[in-house]
């Protein structure tokens, strides 16, 4: 179950993760917490739905971070992934 918290933040069966960068069409959230950065990452459509939460997500932020695609990042999201 997905819990929502403004939608700055949102907890999957209990873990935490920070909303982290968006384009037109997705919207990634992070669990900094998290040591594998690959694990870490969540990827969204506008509608909130869970594209993936694998290697996929993470080489596309890393991607899309890289080429400079995103309408928004947060500031901690700036210093997770030097590319």
């Amino acid at each position: 179950m997905i819990k929502f918290s403004n939608k700055k933040k949102i907890t999957i069966g209990g873990i935490d993760y920070q909303r982290a960068l968006e384009t037109a069409e997705n919207i990634f959230y992070i669990n900094y917490e998290q040591p594998n950065k690959i694990g870490s990452v969540l990827m969204l459509d506008r509608k909130m739905n869970i594209l993936d939460n694998s290697i996929l997500a993470f080489q596309t932020l890393k991607q899309i971070k890289k080429e400079k695609l995103y309408s928004w990042s947060s500031e901690k999201m700036k210093k997770y992934l030097e590319v």
